[in-house]
């Protein structure tokens, strides 16, 4: 497996972004090496592997794209349920937070409504003045 550090998100991002690319580069290449089987021509091909470019028969070739594919297939899938548990997490602690706002703001202005309530029974109580005449 490939493994991609999951504590950075930026890198699983970029490595997720490469990954798909390298995937689909493969897949292009399959494509031509088959077209290029049927077509008779069932030579050697230059592959470059990253590092070095390496002439491999055209059975050798496909065999390590495929295989390469495999194991990008089930990285893509590992970091696809890593971006779910992480997800899932974020929503469940936004939630949370909703919950304590609310009770914060709830008791706030329960809070409040006491203290005005409290002031205008106070304010009926006192006597009013009555005015001069």
């Amino acid at each position: 497996m490939l493994l991609i550090d999951d504590n950075d998100e930026m890198n699983v991002n970029f490595a997720l972004v490469d990954l798909n690319h390298r995937y689909k580069l493969n897949q292009e290449a399959l494509s031509i090496l088959n077209k290029q089987r049927s077509s008779g021509d069932t030579n050697k091909r230059w592959v470059y592997t990253g590092d070095i470019f390496i002439l491999m028969k055209d059975d050798h070739c496909n065999r390590t794209m495929l295989e390469e594919n495999t194991e990008i297939e089930k990285e893509l899938k590992h970091q696809e349920s890593f971006l779910k548990k992480k997800e899932e997490q974020l929503i469940r602690v936004s939630k949370d937070a909703d919950i304590e706002r609310e009770k914060f703001f709830s008791t706030y202005l329960n809070d409040q409504q006491k203290q005005e309530q409290s002031s205008i029974k106070q304010q009926q109580q006192q006597p009013q003045p009555q005015p001069k005449r």
